[in-house]
């Protein structure tokens, strides 16, 4: 993994230092298996860079992602144990009191195993969700690559050293993935429970992924290419 040195504000107000110049980044939080608005704008970014320093955010897609199973949209939660208040993210431990990683593979098969291409696909997802790493942020790293790499992008992903200011980036995206907040609205595309449930929008990746295969890599770049208009517009 790559990381990147930034400057810190406080040494600004301390010191009087001159402020350097913006950084030419986009800031992206570090999601679970992110959704599809998600991924189609980390593409769109000509330099996303990955903040793990920012302060958790529970119920945020930091440990949780939507998927779409024969009872409908459900949401996978991952159980952790922060240290204190304001604990950075990549400090936060997973929680075992419960086998939540036998759960949410058992669901993730359920709900995609009469997908077109779940079995070729599954078979390292299902690894990684036998492992049992102590920090939030080894697992959710570890299955975004995975990710990345089903998809055919870019594996290698850009780390911020410290925690980035809003005024050193171009974007700050490390809010927009909140519940409260609209998201931009993903294309049609055929899902498995689409005939009980009607098409659900913005879910999991995972989802985009076993329902279109390779073709869900043609599918991201067409929403990027559409946000990149959009942001240039």
């Amino acid at each position: 993994m790559q990381k990147r040195r930034f400057f810190c504000f406080s040494n600004v107000l301390k010191f009087g230092l001159t402020l350097p110049e913006k950084i030419m980044a986009d800031v992206f939080p570090l999601a679970y298996f992110p959704d599809i608005a998600y991924l189609a704008h980390y593409m769109a970014s000509e330099n996303p860079l990955i903040d793990t320093w920012e302060h958790y955010e529970k119920q945020t897609c930091r440990n949780r992602t939507d998927i779409l199973t024969p009872s409908g949209k459900q949401t996978l939660s991952i159980p952790v144990s922060k240290k204190a208040h304001h604990t950075p993210t990549r400090d936060v431990l997973l929680a075992y009191r419960q086998d939540w990683r036998q759960t949410h593979w058992r669901t993730i098969k359920t709900a995609y195993g009469g997908s077109p291409y779940f079995y070729f696909y599954s078979d390292e997802i299902e690894s990684a969700f036998r492992e049992k790493p102590e920090y939030l942020t080894e697992f959710t790293e570890k299955m975004f690559k995975i990710l990345l790499k089903d998809l055919g992008l870019k594996q290698e992903i850009d780390l911020a050293e410290k925690y980035v200011e809003k005024w050193e980036l171009e974007k700050d995206y490390r809010n927009y993935w909140n519940p409260s907040k609209d998201r931009i609205m993903v294309p049609h595309y055929i899902q498995v429970f689409e005939h009980k449930h009607g098409f659900t929008h913005n879910l999991s990746s995972l989802d985009l992924l076993f329902n279109l295969g390779p073709e869900a890599t043609f599918y991201l770049q067409q929403l990027s290419k559409k946000l990149k208009q959009y942001y240039s517009g």
